[in-house]
């Protein structure tokens, strides 16, 4: 919390920071920022943020949505925002800068002979939302939850930010262990078990599961019990080669495949 706390004190200095591209509400503070820093989309890439802004007149509770490629997406009170974004990394700070729609802002008026008057206050164009901050990422086991902490412009207001996401951190598939892990020669063992890691063996049919090399054995009955189990009937024939073997488990159309050398060993009668 104390963390949390000297992070937060810091991101608010960050309102001073003298660059121009914090200021900038146009198309060209927006390309001079692209030539001072090294953009990329990493860190905040396809993520949706809960942010809270304060303008300092004005509290807004908006979404961020960063997604895959540059497609910038704000829901917000004030209406919906949508244009491209990109982020650069400075040290420890993420610059984040992003140029969005912006329709027309009118004011209607009504005189005593009931005559409507519209004027176009700011007419429709382009705006831009910039961010000096961190991107936080906690520790397991709370790492699927991320913060964004700065200081920057929200459509040409001075702002400080505060955002949390929730994301996805579910790891790459692995073989886990295949029970048991070892058969005799001339014998069927029923019900033998694989079990995978981070693994969606029912969600994504269909499954396959290859013996390297696969001489004297021969599968049969598989069924998929849970997205990390597999079970199968596995003979082995009287002359299967006595030595050790790979095993290779593929799902999901193909696109999945996890693997262990050395799992499973056929033994001598």
């Amino acid at each position: 919390m104390k963390n949390l706390l000297k992070i937060s004190l810091l991101s608010l200095c960050l309102l001073t920071i003298p660059t121009a591209a914090i200021h900038s509400n146009n198309d060209t503070d927006f390309l001079q920022a692209e030539e001072h820093y090294q953009f990329q989309q990493t860190g905040i890439d396809d993520e949706i943020y809960a942010v809270l802004i304060f303008t300092g007149s004005k509290i807004y509770f908006d979404l961020f949505e960063f997604e895959a490629g540059d497609e910038f997406i704000v829901t917000s009170q004030d209406g919906n925002f949508i244009g491209t974004w990109k982020a650069a990394d400075f040290l420890a700070f993420t610059y984040f800068t992003a140029k969005v729609e912006t329709p027309d802002e009118t004011t209607t008026t009504t005189t005593a002979s009931s005559e409507t008057t519209i004027q176009a206050v700011k007419p429709a164009g382009t705006d831009t939302i910039n961010i000096w901050g961190f991107v936080i990422s906690l520790p397991v086991p709370l790492d699927s939850l991320g913060f964004m902490i700065g200081g920057g412009a929200y459509l040409g207001k001075e702002s400080f930010f505060l955002g949390f996401t929730q994301r996805d951190v579910t790891g790459d598939p692995e073989f886990g262990s295949i029970t048991p892990n070892e058969g005799q020669q001339e014998t069927t063992l029923t019900d033998v078990e694989i079990t995978g890691v981070n693994t969606t063996f029912q969600d994504d049919p269909p499954v396959t599961i290859a013996f390297i090399p696969d001489d004297g054995l021969t599968i049969s009955n598989i069924s998929t019990t849970s997205n990390t189990k597999i079970e199968f009937d596995l003979t082995i024939d009287v002359d299967a080669p006595t030595e050790s073997r790979s095993i290779t488990v593929t799902y999901d159309n193909g696109n999945q495949i996890i693997s262990e050398s050395n799992a499973f060993e056929v033994l001598s009668k």
